[in-house]
């Protein structure tokens, strides 16, 4: 799956829906958001007052926007990619797995909240999410 998630990449780095610091280590919710449009409109929805142009991929937004503490990591990491690490290489398997059973369980929450046409701040919904996960 990986393989395929990668490619997938790659072939619409046009949209930059993945890559930068985050690429490829979150299989599961590339390929949501990959094919599924209604992932990235509820994103958008939710994250309607969020700057998303300062990253360099949706999954980068994603992320470090769900687990702020990582920011400054990615900065770093675009200011110069030969020097500091990707996301895979600072984080340990078991936060892999948290991280990402989290970040599917924004979308999950996000789609809800498109839906119902909820509103409400990003703050807010990363409290949700963070509870919920």
């Amino acid at each position: 799956m990986q393989l395929s998630i990668t490619f997938q990449c790659e072939m619409i780095q046009s949209l930059q829906i993945c890559g930068g610091m985050t690429q490829t280590i979150f299989p599961q919710v590339e390929a949501l958001l990959l094919n599924g449009t209604e992932y990235q409109k509820s994103l958008e929805f939710v994250g309607s007052r969020k700057n998303i142009d300062r990253y360099n991929s949706l999954m980068d937004f994603f992320f470090c926007e769900i687990f702020d503490e990582y920011k400054v990591d990615c900065f770093k990491y675009y200011n110069d990619t030969e020097k500091n690490p990707k996301l895979k290489d600072i984080i340990t398997l078991e936060q892999l797995v948290i991280f990402n059973n989290t970040l599917l369980k924004a979308l999950e929450i996000s789609q809800k909240f498109l839906e119902e046409k909820r509103r409400m701040s990003w703050l807010k919904f990363r409290f949700t999410v963070l509870k919920a996960a």
